[in-house]
């Protein structure tokens, strides 16, 4: 499994970067993570200069029966990522139709969260977290049995709307986000004053492994 590492640095008041994982497929084995410290640049993509801002601050709830009831703030979020994914684009080279609309999945917004927060309190930037795991690791610790997933992630940037354009900017993220392979998604962010980047958010897509 490839793991494609895009980052992006603003020139002016706050550094933000970005960080891809191509999707994985029946049962993958990503490749490790780099050690590299997230200021190097590759294939740079324009950086963002807005005021960090608090995270998203409502959470999805596991109902009693299993079925996920995303709060307003993920209803937003989806409504975001669904739009983009309802235009044809060029991600780089290559031109994706538009996509069906996703779902929102708690277990993977879990994922994603658990993730954040271990970069935003350890201070790191990587796919690999402080405990040595992967995202598909991440993914099946919720419960969650995948037949491909995806993940990205930024640092930095203030609000989603600016990491999500980030991402759709940078070829990488952007075919994550307009894959057909993916199902649902879930996102979350995790902030600490005391790291490098202030903010950090990951995306999590996936289907489930019982889709045809």
């Amino acid at each position: 499994m490839l793991e494609l590492r895009i980052l992006s640095r603003s020139v002016v008041l706050l550094v933000a970067v970005l960080l891809s994982a191509c999707d994985g497929s029946a049962t993958p084995t990503p490749a490790s993570g780099t050690d590299d410290p997230p200021d190097i640049l590759e294939n740079a993509a324009p950086g963002d200069v807005a005021k960090p801002s608090d995270p998203v601050a409502e959470t999805g709830i596991e109902t009693a029966t299993g079925i996920c009831s995303p709060g307003a703030s993920e209803q937003e979020t989806l409504q975001l990522i669904n739009t983009a994914r309802a235009e044809a684009r060029h991600c780089g080279a290559d031109r994706y139709e538009a996509a069906d609309p996703l779902t929102w999945d708690c277990k993977l917004q879990q994922a994603a969260r658990n993730h954040s927060e271990d970069m935003a309190t350890t201070n790191f930037f990587s796919h690999t977290g402080s405990d040595g795991l992967k995202a598909s690791d991440r993914i099946e610790a919720q419960g969650y049995e995948w037949k491909s997933w995806g993940e990205n992630i930024a640092a930095g940037y203030g609000s989603l709307p600016a990491a999500l354009a980030a991402w759709l900017d940078s070829p990488g993220h952007c075919a994550n986000l307009m894959s057909a392979k993916f199902t649902q998604v879930g996102v979350d962010s995790a902030t600490d004053n005391r790291s490098d980047y202030r903010i950090y958010w990951t995306q999590v897509f996936a289907s489930p492994a019982s889709s045809p």
